[in-house]
């Protein structure tokens, strides 16, 4: 308690609110109504905004979900493709080289012509022109460039090829 009269005075000012004009009151408790309208207001607005963030949030994370989910899929579908188109390629070269071996092994198998000159005929003949003409007249339809009247009247004479045909070269 205090003991002091000075300090009983201070403390009933302290406990007693100022008098304020009527005017000054209302003026002061609209300002604070209004504030304490606005805090609410604002209040509200962050608590939307919150909510409309959350769902955002869930939502996108739906969305990538959803996206990763289909990328999933193409990428399962592009796997498939591409793996049938390796074994494709892979059926498809074997059967090339199957393929391959069974022609080289016909080749093998079929009868080899005798040549009807020999290499050393050739070489021993060379400077005679009745023998190279006499091995291309076994070439059936080799065409002959003639250069001169002189070789083109030889060659106008008719020929037998291979077969025993009767050719005119021009």
């Amino acid at each position: 308690m205090p003991t002091d009269p000075h300090e009983e005075s201070i403390i009933k000012d302290q406990q007693e609110p100022k008098r304020i004009s009527r005017r000054q009151f209302r003026k002061e408790r609209k300002r604070v109504s209004r504030k304490a309208s606005r805090q609410h207001y604002a209040q509200l607005r962050d608590q939307r905004q919150k909510v409309k963030h959350e769902e955002e949030a869930l939502n996108d994370h739906a969305n990538y979900l959803q996206q990763k989910r289909l990328w999933e899929e193409r990428e399962q579908r592009y796997e498939i493709i591409n793996s049938v188109k390796r074994r494709a390629e892979e059926a498809e070269r074997k059967a090339r080289e199957v393929a391959k071996q069974k022609w080289r092994d016909a080749l093998l198998r079929m009868p080899m012509l005798p040549p009807t000159t020999t290499l050393t005929d050739n070489y021993n003949n060379a400077s005679s022109s009745s023998t190279s003409t006499r091995i291309q007249a076994n070439i059936r339809n080799m065409p002959t460039f003639v250069s001169t009247k002189e070789q083109k009247e030889k060659e106008h004479i008719s020929s037998t090829d291979i077969d025993g045909d009767t050719m005119n070269w021009p």
